[in-house]
């Protein structure tokens, strides 16, 4: 099955206090291709399928922040700049105790919301 995720939206926030932000996914799917037996016309088959396009995105996304964080050390998402314009104070804090391994310490949690 081939998907296409159009209007697609996405908002990070850092936890106050805490280094963890939380990706926001919001988007429209439309099925382009399907070679499998799946009825789409049924609400329910529908359903379980954003459910799964939720979760392997998420997935998708959380494994490769990791994989950019350990091979690279690299904050390519923003992440201290949004701690920083957030909590000045507690970026401060923070990036003295870790130094050059803050953005591998941040939690990151994912969550898709895709309407098909």
């Amino acid at each position: 099955m081939a998907v296409e995720l159009v209007n697609t939206k996405t908002e990070l926030t850092p936890k106050k206090n805490k280094l963890e932000v939380t990706i926001k996914v919001k988007a429209q799917g439309n099925i382009n291709e399907i070679n499998c037996d799946l009825d789409i016309t049924k609400d329910k088959t529908i359903s379980e399928l954003e459910k799964k396009i939720n979760k392997k995105i998420e997935e998708d996304i959380k494994q490769t922040i990791e994989k950019i964080n350990k091979e690279y050390n690299s904050d390519v998402y923003g992440f201290e700049d949004l701690f920083y314009k957030n909590n000045p104070k507690f970026y401060k804090k923070m990036k003295d105790k870790y130094e050059d391994d803050f953005i591998s310490n941040v939690d990151v949690k994912v969550e898709a919301d895709i309407n098909l």
